[in-house]
């Protein structure tokens, strides 16, 4: 039974190396088509699964007068803005400076004039070529937005 493994085969001088590479290519190919098609069927599954909604805190739909402040390239910078939604834990804003992930900046509630100091946690390029930026709370505090967020 040993005879019948083409490396068996090439060893006892029966058959050529050209046919034991051509074999082993054969298997290498069925592997990772087989490979491919599994991937391919996960893919539609996870697709059609409802996707799980991650967020630790819940977000509410809020247009907020904001002003950002924080530093670029060694300069100061502020800019006016609003929220396009926040949670008790941050909040999603456009802004037209190129800010990078875990940069510090301060915002001011223009509603309250409370001040917040947040850090970017997610970027997002948008329609009107400002970045979307996602901001999380150096402490959580849910009554910075002045409303009751569940």
């Amino acid at each position: 039974m040993a005879a019948s493994k083409p490396h068996a085969l090439f060893m006892a001088g029966k058959v050529s190396a050209p046919l034991i590479i051509g074999a082993s290519l054969a298997t290498l190919v069925a592997v990772f088509w087989t490979a491919h098609r599994a991937g391919s069927w996960l893919r539609r599954l996870r697709d059609t699964e409802p996707r799980v909604d991650r967020r630790r805190s819940h977000r509410v739909l809020l247009s907020t007068p904001l002003l950002v402040y924080g530093w670029l390239r060694a300069q100061p910078f502020w800019e006016n803005t609003e929220t396009l939604d926040v949670s008790a834990i941050g909040g999603l804003m456009p802004l037209s400076v190129n800010v990078v992930r875990s940069q510090r900046l301060l915002i001011t509630n223009l509603q309250s004039n409370e001040d917040l100091t947040c850090r970017v946690a997610r970027l997002a390029q948008t329609s009107d070529g400002k970045t979307a930026i996602g901001i999380e709370f150096a402490q959580a505090s849910a009554g910075f937005w002045r409303i009751e967020i569940q």
